[in-house]
């Protein structure tokens, strides 16, 4: 540790320098990010700092959907893809939501500009925190026309950046900051390093303080700072636009105040005129969508549906009127909603008020008829099959042994032969109807059909029942799948060897 008026480096944890531990390599380096998959983050990162996961670029950076150029040609009059669009990877970093089961934090460590890089010690810093920061484009009312009609015509990043700039488009850095009104702010411009922060939002960053009965500890010698990272608030602005977004970039900045002798440590900010030292700027980021599809597989959600012959023996034995109801809805007077006739013709509105009990496993059973049967409506409508992929349901008759599901694993690329493209269809046509296998097999190719079943054939299996056969199979032979574990994959960055 170093004393004295050496400037301060805010840097990124050692463990995570191009050469671990190496000051050459850690002088210009930036707070980092690491993500975790339990909600008991912190103190996984509390008992070691390097374990965390490791970022993919298969699912952790965003996609841009963009047309297929050229499209693909019709064979047959048979589109080759469920989509006339391509996923191209931005680059851009991708932070899921709480909600994903996902959860990040900023790590950073303070060091001395001094020979050998030694370390700050903790007690010269009075205050840290960070704060998240967006760039927004500024663009004058008579550069909007030239630049939709640029990006219409699909002019390259260098094409369009130039006649930006020859436009007069310009990035605005913002800040979040807080109105007099709970919860309640705006976006405004902001300095890069502020000498003050007494109007943006400031977030707390905390010192990592190594267990001292572990004699290995990664922060052990180090003085390093961690932040938890929202992707979430109920803060918006004034006209109710929420604070994050899953359209705007976004990144982080650290910084801590050095202690100005002999101003007393009050815990709170500003507690000294001493300056702030800041840190560079994290990789930028943009926040998943609440419906990514990547995000919320991680979380799944199993809804046990009412056995209905169990109900119904429960009724039977206890028939009490209000008993087996908890659920209540109290419709106030004009508006009970009644429904009389065949079919039933709702009524605008029952002049009496009305106070309705309904069991779980009746509102439960409804629900379910009802999505059930507009989802092969709302397909057909709108010509959405490729909707068809997002759905994981199967009648107990459809087969599918190892050797199947390999087969279509095998061959979801290539042409199916006519007699199982055939059952495919026809299972989709239990499941959808006859009208919408029918359209599946108009629009698509065997070999999209093909790679759909084998896309669904593992989930299809893991979703029946632990009780219901599978025909054709031995007696009394059941299915014994179960779902793919959802941490088996999970993949961790490399820990750096403890000096």
């Amino acid at each position: 540790m170093v004393n004295g008026t050496h400037p301060w480096f805010l840097v990124g944890p050692w463990y995570r320098w191009p050469t671990p531990g190496v000051p050459s390599t850690g002088r210009t380096s930036a707070p980092v990010i690491q993500k975790y998959e339990t909600g008991d983050f912190v103190n996984e990162f509390l008992k070691n700092p390097q374990h965390s996961l490791t970022f993919l670029d298969s699912e952790d950076r965003v996609f841009e959907v963009t047309p297929r150029v050229p499209p693909l040609p019709l064979i047959g009059g048979r589109k080759q893809s469920l989509s006339d669009n391509v996923m191209n990877n931005t680059g851009i970093r991708k932070l899921f939501l709480d909600t994903h089961k996902r959860f990040y934090i900023v790590v950073c460590e303070l060091h001395c500009d001094a020979a050998g890089f030694p370390m700050v010690s903790r007690d010269q810093a009075c205050e840290a925190g960070f704060v998240i920061r967006r760039r927004s484009v500024q663009i004058p009312k008579t550069a909007e026309k030239p630049l939709r009609n640029a990006i219409r015509e699909g002019g390259g990043a260098g094409k369009i950046q130039v006649l930006a700039e020859r436009l007069g488009v310009t990035l605005q850095l913002q800040g979040w900051i807080p109105s007099s009104f709970d919860r309640v702010g705006n976006w405004q411009p902001v300095e890069e390093t502020p000498a003050v922060t007494n109007t943006e939002t400031i977030h707390p960053l905390y010192p990592l303080i190594p267990d001292p009965r572990l004699a290995k500890h990664a922060g052990k010698g180090h003085n390093i700072y961690f932040g938890v990272i929202p992707t979430g608030t109920a803060d918006t602005d004034d006209l109710g636009n929420a604070r994050f977004d899953d359209r705007n970039l976004y990144e982080i900045r650290c910084f801590v105040r050095r202690h100005k002798f002999p101003c007393p440590k009050k815990n709170t900010r500003n507690d000294c005129h001493g300056p702030l030292v800041w840190s560079q700027r994290t990789e930028q980021f943009q926040l998943a969508s609440h419906f990514d599809l990547t995000g919320t597989s991680n979380r799944p959600v199993t809804i046990q549906m009412p056995d209905l012959p169990a109900l119904q023996a429960q009724v039977a034995n206890d028939p009490s009127i209000g008993r087996k109801a908890p659920v209540k809805m109290i419709s106030p007077k004009a508006s009970n909603l009644e429904a009389s006739g065949i079919p039933p013709i709702p009524s605008p509105g029952s002049p009496n008020a009305a106070i309705c009990s309904f069991s779980i496993p009746l509102i439960t059973i409804v629900a379910s008829f009802v999505f059930r049967l507009f989802l092969p409506i709302v397909v057909l409508a709108f010509q959405l099959w490729w909707m068809l992929a997002l759905k994981f349901c199967i009648p107990p008759s459809f087969s599918l042994s190892a050797g199947v599901a390999a087969k279509l694993s095998a061959n979801a690329n290539a042409d199916l032969d006519a007699g199982f493209a055939a059952g495919v269809k026809a299972d989709i046509g239990v499941n959808l109807g006859a009208a919408a296998a029918a359209g599946l097999d108009s629009q698509f190719s065997a070999g999209t059909q093909a790679a759909f079943a084998a896309n669904l054939s593992t989930d299809f299996s893991a979703d029946l029942p632990p009780d219901v056969p599978v025909d054709p199979a031995p007696p009394n032979a059941v299915v014994t799948a179960n779902l793919p574990s959802i941490t088996a994959n999970l993949q961790f960055l490399p820990e750096a060897p403890l000096a």
